[in-house]
């Protein structure tokens, strides 16, 4: 089984710059000028799309928030370490 995460977000392209910087991967096949495949496993996906893309999903208004809730297992200890380090680098440089 596999699952789909349809997430909105402000910015597509500081969104790529972000996970990519964090070591995530992106399905261009499933990827447009809305919409952005990031593979987070085997069976899990998160497709982030743009508020415009996202509204029809939900008849709720979508907002911008600080602090989006990420989680994550990395498959070993240091994976773990290593997270609050990049994602720090690349939210100064994104």
């Amino acid at each position: 089984m596999n699952l789909y995460i349809n997430l909105p977000v402000a910015d597509l392209a500081r969104s790529r710059a972000f996970f990519g910087g964090l070591g995530f991967e992106f399905n261009e096949a499933f990827s447009d000028a809305t919409a952005l495949a990031m593979r987070i496993s085997d069976s899990v996906s998160a497709i982030l799309l743009t508020h415009e893309k996202f509204g029809p999903f939900t008849p709720r208004p979508t907002r911008v928030t600080e602090q989006p809730p990420i989680c994550n297992a990395p498959n070993h200890s240091n994976g773990v370490r290593e997270w609050p380090h990049r994602a720090t680098c690349f939210l100064v440089t994104v």
